[in-house]
């Protein structure tokens, strides 16, 4: 009453031009992800329930494109995903490849992004109403937009139960700790005496209503001004108070009425005074729930909408029921959730579970895809068998929305059912289900426990599948969130040793993926191409390309880090052949923007690399897939990097960056290479950025503490070890250089060429001429025997600076010279200045003045080349600066 009041004040004031958004919460929809958001996008883009899935999103990518032009085409598809709207197969790509996380976090970004650009034009009203019954996706989103209210005209107002014990009151507590500059909580006391009275003053001007009945009225209510509402309600229902003669009258037998003692009670009371129609209409809405609409309501009570209207108009007058929408399907809502309870609880059992088997069957006709509705009526309708398979769907639904809870939820309640059904198959998928999202949840023992039961059971039915299913998900938790290698082993024989005497393929190419991804956590990469090469094998015998892609790419890209570049490349041109054969846009974004740009960029081929970095990025961005979006946009900051285009490797090195970080916590092998690229670049540009770069490169040290981490740790060791070089922390440099060469990880052979190279710097550093003879002679010989092309620079260069300390200033200039050179070729701009500089140097100290300044002439005109490529102006002023006292 108080926001209905609020929202009629500000439509009333000419002065104010405010948009209001409103969504509520059910008691049924606590499992149901963002269910109050749905119901608010969907007013607040006039989305039409009863239209096709088709119709609504071209509406909602009108809207979209309206309010934020060019966005609208991208946007959509997220928001649709939320609102569980279908979408056609090109819209599809950009949600079907992602991650539950990037699902999540996509949608929540849209939401912040569209609410941010709205209230950019007109200030924002969010009522969120019964957040008492919100699910924890809506109330994770939720708090996700609190920020905006710092920065932005946006009102929220939510309205809830004072219950501790729910998730609403944990929202309440936050808000008031962490936005007490800016929320204000209010609290609904009881009404006192004088209050009420003024409230039943208000509500029945009846001159001669008896003053034992109005205080009666005031006792029995205690304050709570629907009860006072209701009562009367019950008063007018029973005709103890009538319209005479334009003025309200009471009837001499109202001094007889007894008010129950509850609010219930009242409300039970006036729906007793119903007819008979008009109580059972309003018995079978109540099944449906608080919200409800006229033609479902119409099938489950088998009339049709014309003997259905008339009943309508009279729950309406007597404000039982009030109309919510009426084109193009009409809605109705009950006027209180407590009267849809005490209509509800009216109910002979075999009556209600007849409701509910009807509205089930009707659901399945109108809206089969609401799951959770479909089973909560079968399951209401005590026919479990049925229910299960929708419960589990319905966890489905949540855990690809990454509502997790919800997720587990619906899958917990299916399986509580499991002695009741029949279809094991069914059982199988709640098994799997729960499983996956309690390791998502991060409650792995819970996870193993499901795991262990789902084998027992598949063990007891005789299902071979279901075994193998079970024991390579124990195998996949034990090993790749435990790190239980051996355990995860054991597993796997068991399930290898089905797969073989049952013949089941699938269970053998599920395992072989599972061995190949622990193979990769161990750095195996020989295992990694045995295995992924047997799911290629299965995947021909079983006709399926999807397999064969899969493994070919997986092949590729360990041969790849075994230094096979040759047979690698034949892989990654066969895998990519299939992908787009069948059209797989998550492998072939992989293959060009991790796997074949990389070999080009190993071959020294930098703008095959770019091409297939962009068309790869693009697709991945599309279709958002994390990992290339992620390792592209990388490898692109790397090879801008190399090439002295700091500004533009900043950049792709912080979109890297930005992506992984909401996956931080399940992947931090992601975040480490940005980090250390972004330290380097920000470096590379001036010392004066020292606190950016140890801020990136601390967090790179301690993500690679953890075996997770260490994946791709590598390349971040050698960004890290070349930088404490730069900064005279030898001791620093020194232990990341030998993490980098000891430590198992992708890059392991990759870098070793720049690892060796870093450490010969250093021993030259500290000393210690033979020792780095021995290192850059070491990283030269591997960068030349494997055709590690694009570090060839780098080790000559290496080699020169050793040459020097040693005195023999002709090794020292060839090796300059032949560094200077494979630099030009490749556009390394900042190994070309080096290496001039470097020769400079040697030739100056040999007494030819002339060609050392020629040499530093040489130099100087490619740093301020570097320059010119970095458009922010500060960073080009910082990047001379600095380069100016290299050079003086």
């Amino acid at each position: 009453r108080l926001v209905s009041e609020l929202r009629q004040a500000a439509a009333a004031d000419p002065a104010l031009d405010v948009c209001w958004a409103e969504g509520r919460s059910l008691s049924y929809e606590t499992n149901t992800p963002y269910a109050p958001f749905v119901d608010l996008f969907e007013d607040y883009f006039d989305l039409l329930p009863g239209d096709a899935d088709a119709l609504q999103v071209r509406q909602l990518k009108q809207r979209l494109e309206t309010l934020m032009p060019g966005q609208g085409e991208a946007m959509s598809a997220f928001l649709a995903t939320m609102l569980d709207l279908h979408l056609e197969p090109d819209d599809a790509e950009r949600v079907e490849y992602l991650q539950p996380p990037q699902l999540r976090g996509m949608i929540f970004g849209a939401i912040s992004a569209l609410i941010e650009q709205h209230v950019a034009g007109q200030p924002l009203v969010l009522y969120l109403d019964d957040l008492h019954w919100a699910d924890p996706t809506s109330l994770e989103l939720l708090n996700s937009l609190l920020p905006l209210v710092n920065s932005t005209p946006l009102l929220i107002i939510t309205a809830f139960r004072p219950r501790r014990q729910e998730p609403s009151w944990a929202y309440h507590e936050a808000t008031e700790r962490d936005y007490h500059y800016r929320y204000q909580a209010i609290s609904l006391n009881p009404l006192d005496q004088d209050h009420s009275r003024q409230l039943v003053a208000s509500l029945l001007e009846v001159e001669d209503l008896p003053e034992q009945v109005r205080q009666s009225i005031l006792d029995k209510s205690e304050g709570n001004p629907f009860f006072v509402e209701e009562i009367i309600r019950s008063l007018l229902d029973a005709e103890l108070i009538v319209r005479q003669d334009g003025h309200w009258q009471a009837r001499q037998e109202i001094r007889q009425i007894t008010i129950p003692d509850t609010l219930v009670g009242v409300i039970n009371a006036r729906l007793d005074r119903l007819d008979e129609n008009c109580r059972q209409i309003t018995q079978a809405a109540a099944v449906l729930g608080r919200d409800f609409s006229f033609q479902l309501l119409a099938d489950v009570i088998e009339r049709t909408p014309e003997s259905l209207e008339s009943m309508m108009v009279d729950l309406q007058r007597r404000e039982i029921v009030r109309e919510k929408s009426r084109f193009p399907r009409r809605t109705y809502t009950f006027k209180h959730a407590l009267t849809q309870q005490a209509a509800y609880g009216s109910i002979l059992l075999s009556n209600r579970r007849e409701l509910h088997r009807r509205a089930a069957e009707s659901l399945l006709i109108s809206d089969p895809e609401l799951a959770g509705e479909i089973g909560r009526h079968w399951l209401e309708a005590r026919q479990p068998g049925k229910a299960m398979p929708y419960l589990v769907q319905a966890g489905d639904q949540a855990a690809h929305t990454y509502a997790t809870a919800e997720a587990i939820d619906y899958y917990g309640k299916a399986l509580e059912l499991k002695a009741n059904v029949g279809d094991f198959s069914a059982i199988r998928r709640g098994y799997e289900g729960l499983g996956s999202a309690l390791v998502f949840a991060n409650r792995i023992p819970e996870a193993l426990e499901t795991y262990q039961a789902l084998l027992a059971l598949a063990e007891d039915e005789g299902d071979v599948a279901a075994q193998i299913s079970a024991l390579n998900k124990l195998a996949s938790t034990a090993a790749l969130r435990m790190g239980q290698f051996q355990e995860a082993d054991q597993y796997l024989a068991r399930a290898d040793k089905l797969s073989a005497q049952y013949q089941d393929q699938t269970g053998l190419a599920e395992t072989s993926l599972i061995r190949c991804q622990m193979c990769t956590a161990q750095a195996d990469f020989e295992g990694v191409v045995n295995h992924m090469s047997e799911l290629a094998t299965v995947g021909e015998r079983l006709g399926s390309k999807e397999y064969m892609t899969m493994g070919l790419e997986h092949v590729a890209s360990s041969l790849m880090y075994l230094t096979r570049f040759k047979k690698a490349q034949e892989a990654g041109d066969k895998a990519l052949r299939l992908a787009r054969e069948i059209g797989d846009r998550e492998h072939e974004a992989g293959l060009l923007a991790m796997t074949l740009s990389l070999l080009a960029i190993i071959n020294g081929d930098f703008e095959t690399a770019k091409a297939n970095l962009e068309e790869g990025i693009q697709i991945a961005d599309k279709i958002g897939a994390l990992a290339p979006r992620v390792f592209g946009s990388w490898i692109q900051g790397e090879l801008a990097g190399w090439q002295g285009e700091y500004g533009l490797s900043l950049s792709c090195n912080q979109k890297a960056l930005d992506l992984a970080l909401p996956v931080e916590q399940f992947m931090p092998f992601m975040v480490v290479p940005p980090l250390g690229s972004l330290g380097t670049a920000y470096l590379n540009i001036s010392e004066q950025f020292r606190d950016e770069v140890t801020k990136f490169h601390q967090h790179a040290l301690r993500l690679l503490e953890s075996p997770a981490g260490t994946m791709l740790g590598g390349a971040a060791w050698a960004d890290l070890g070349f930088c404490a070089l730069r900064l005279n922390d030898l001791e620093l440099a020194g232990d990341v250089f030998q993490k980098g060469l000891n430590n198992p990880s992708l890059f392991i052979l990759l870098e070793r060429p720049r690892l060796l190279s870093g450490s010969a710097l250093l021993a030259l550093d500290r000393g210690q001429l033979d020792e780095a003879t021995r290192l850059a002679a070491e990283a030269h010989t591997f960068a030349q025997e494997k055709q590690i092309r694009h570090l060839l620079p780098l080790t000559h260069l290496t080699q020169g600076k050793v040459f020097a300390a040693h005195g023999d200033d002709g090794a020292a200039l060839s090796a300059y010279e032949q560094s200077e050179a494979e630099a030009q070729v490749l556009e390394m701009r900042p190994l070309i200045w080096q290496a001039q500089l470097a020769a400079a140097a040697v030739l100056e100290a040999a007494g030819r003045v002339e060609d050392a300044g020629a040499k530093r002439a040489q130099a100087r005109e490619v740093i301020r080349e570097i320059g010119g490529l970095l458009d922010d102006e500060n960073l080009r002023q910082a990047y001379l600066q600095s380069m100016s006292k290299v050079t003086a």
